[in-house]
């Protein structure tokens, strides 16, 4: 039974490239339960430190997949971590209790993407849009999966890059990765979107099972990719 869904988004940049504009570059979005129906809820968002500075707070915006109930938080970041290669990371957290037991989805969105990017056909218009799927139920224990290893943002042109964000279950629940389009405003796919350039020889590629990202960058340039991570048990 599937039970519930994250998303990671990635911004990788080649050596090379120096025009930069706008500053939301990646993020993901995690929940884990405290207990009951309390969770909190994690936001980390990435930011080009050549873009605009980044929002002091974000809203966490949260509905229920069956009914109409809706709630909405805002929160404050925590401070600038330097990332590496020129990107601040940024953690907003929120703690809730949802009203019972179901499927619900927090979601977060904001303007805008890196203008920079090269593989979406309007980036610097385009928000950015994170979301998760969590499976509430009060007797059994249930978070979405973590990424133990930081997204990398530099390959190397016409070098085999591997990345694998270390997924991790505390459930034990399997995961299964697959690429999608980078969402915008309102869930809408972005654009112009095409996957990442590559050499024929290695195409941009994710392995189903472990997240493995391979790719033979063929080009100089900003790309995005985004990946839904879906969790299974029994």
């Amino acid at each position: 039974m599937k039970i519930k869904s994250t998303l990671l988004a990635l911004a990788c940049t080649l050596i090379g490239t120096s025009s930069f504009a706008s500053h939301l570059m990646g993020g993901q979005i995690t929940a884990k339960q405290i207990g009951g129906l309390q969770y909190q809820i994690s936001l980390v968002a990435y930011r080009d430190t050549l873009g605009v500075p980044m929002y002091s707070t974000a809203t966490f915006n949260y509905s229920d997949n069956a009914s109409s109930w809706t709630s909405s938080t805002i929160r404050p970041h925590g401070g600038a971590s330097l990332f590496m290669n020129g990107v601040e990371e940024y953690t907003y957290i929120d703690t809730i209790t949802f009203p019972t037991g179901g499927s619900y989805t927090v979601k977060w969105e904001e303007c805008c993407r890196n203008a920079a990017i090269v593989n979406m056909a309007n980036p610097g218009s385009e928000s950015f849009y994170l979301s998760t799927i969590v499976q509430v139920d009060g007797a059994s224990s249930n978070s979405t999966p973590v990424f133990l290893n930081a997204p990398v943002t530099l390959a190397q042109y016409n070098t085999l890059f591997s990345y694998n964000p270390l997924p991790f279950d505390a459930d034990g629940d399997s995961l299964a990765w697959s690429l999608i389009t980078p969402l915008s405003s309102n869930a809408t796919p972005v654009a112009g979107y095409v996957l990442p350039h590559a050499g024929t020889a290695q195409p941009f590629s994710l392995n189903s099972l472990t997240g493995e990202i391979s790719w033979l960058p063929d080009m100089l340039g900003n790309f995005v990719s985004s990946f839904l991570v879906e969790e299974y048990r029994g």
